[in-house]
């Protein structure tokens, strides 16, 4: 009795693992039919353009003498102090720009530098008003005692 009951438990363990391979070659065969929908040349070449007037038109976007105008001595977020204070400082800044509801999409995705008490504005906003708006938020946070505001109006 004690040898059949061996086999009927080999038996029924080796079904287990055909069963689980199964299951597992089952899965990695769902994983690979995932179909990424079909594009056209037109719209593969037109994935690096931007509307830049709202005509339809597309031009290039290209951003190489932001770029090299950036790369001497201009802040990063690569930049930010790593000190308690001046990630809550950052911190704090960021969430009460993302709260203000007359922002810009553009405006709230500005970068905010901080190092020791000195906080950095960099990138583009709409309108003159939004540059003001995030530089009040800005002074209004506990702990920063320079503003220095290289927010560009670009409409």
């Amino acid at each position: 009795m004690t040898r059949y009951t061996m086999y009927v438990v080999g038996v029924l363990a080796l079904a287990a693992c055909d069963d689980q391979a199964k299951s597992t070659e089952m899965r990695n065969a769902r994983a690979t039919e995932r179909t990424v929908a079909p594009t056209s040349p037109e719209v593969r070449a037109g994935a690096n353009r931007l509307d830049t007037d709202n005509t339809g038109t597309r031009a290039e976007a290209d951003n190489t003498g932001r770029n090299e105008r950036d790369s001497d001595d201009s802040l990063t977020p690569v930049d930010q102090g790593n000190t308690p204070a001046e990630i809550v400082i950052t911190a704090s800044i960021r969430k009460d720009v993302m709260a203000e509801p007359s922002l810009s999409f553009t405006a709230k995705n500005v970068k905010v530098v901080t190092i020791g008490n000195r906080v950095t504005l960099r990138g583009p906003v709409s309108t003159e008003a939004e540059k003001t708006l995030i530089e009040a938020v800005a002074l209004r946070t506990t702990g920063v005692g320079h503003i220095d505001n290289q927010l560009e109006v670009t409409p």
